[in-house]
């Protein structure tokens, strides 16, 4: 007859169940309670942002809320936080573990020293007393505070030794938060020294550009007078030139003027001779007569 094994491993690796066992739930004594995260919150599920009630377990370690991981697995192939791609959709019901976890915290016997104090107490709390039973529980007793006082001694010995490693450790934090100190100063100075630079560049630069801007306006008062002196000089050399011109013209004018008088002179000149040449023949021709 064929009975069939169901092995959790071949599903869900031991470290991720633990894990998520782990975020979910922590020991107190002898029972367990809800996890808490560094912030002193209770673990809250990722999709539903609400407290568990039924939480479950995906392949990749993930715990979720039952009803909201189901939902998610009807439409997707992959884990909500970690986007993983799943091998499958299966999910491990975590409530039945923690059942079995404190079942087996109740079940784990006491302490032996803490069991041979309850014994021996319950052994001479009756009026009655067994010598026997009483003998048998003070060797118990003695032989159990015999190995408490050396495992005392031993976490002494550890206790010291930790006091050691703690002084250590204080030694190297103090170092670091100096050296952290002096890197964070060191920075501060590196900054500000680079902040005055850089505020030493922009004044440069704004000297700079009013000096650039200075002879800009320098350079163009410049043009700008070499301009009006050079259009100066063409009107005073127009200005010259008109004048010739005007001067030439007021000459010839006046030359004209003086040609038409001389003209006017010869032709008065000329009637002049003719009427007196005229006026001396007739005057021959009447002595003639």
């Amino acid at each position: 007859l064929w009975m069939p094994v169901w092995d959790l491993e071949t599903k869900f690796a031991p470290q991720c169940s633990a894990s998520a066992f782990a975020n979910v739930w922590s020991i107190s004594d002898s029972r367990l309670i809800a996890s808490f995260d560094a912030c002193g919150a209770v673990s809250q599920c990722p999709l539903t942002l609400q407290n568990f009630e039924e939480p479950v377990m995906l392949e990749d370690g993930s715990v979720y809320e039952q009803t909201a991981i189901l939902d998610w697995l009807r439409s997707h192939d992959v884990a909500p936080c970690t986007n993983v791609q799943l091998r499958h959709k299966v999910v491990l019901k975590l409530t039945p573990l923690k059942s079995i976890v404190e079942h087996l915290l109740l079940a784990t016997p006491k302490p032996r020293l803490e069991r041979a104090v309850t014994d021996a107490a319950a052994a001479i709390s009756g009026e009655s007393h067994d010598v026997g039973r009483i003998l048998k529980n003070f060797r118990s007793l003695s032989a159990s505070l015999t190995e408490a006082v050396s495992e005392l001694e031993k976490l002494r010995g550890l206790v010291s030794q930790a006091e050691l490693v703690l002084q250590d450790v204080r030694r190297c934090l103090d170092a670091a938060s100096t050296l952290s100190v002096q890197s964070v100063c060191k920075t501060f100075l590196a900054q500000s020294s680079l902040r005055s630079q850089r505020d030493w560049q922009k004044r440069e630069m704004a000297g700079s550009a009013l000096q650039l801007q200075s002879r800009s306006r320098t350079f163009l008062a410049q043009q700008y007078l070499d301009i009006a002196s050079r259009r100066r000089r063409q009107a005073e050399l127009a200005a010259s030139e008109r004048c010739k011109v005007v001067a030439r013209t007021f000459a010839a004018k006046l030359w004209l003027l003086h040609v038409r008088n001389l003209r006017r002179r010869c032709q008065l000149s000329k009637q002049l001779v003719v009427a007196c040449r005229g006026s001396h023949r007739n005057g021959i021709l009447e002595l003639i007569r």
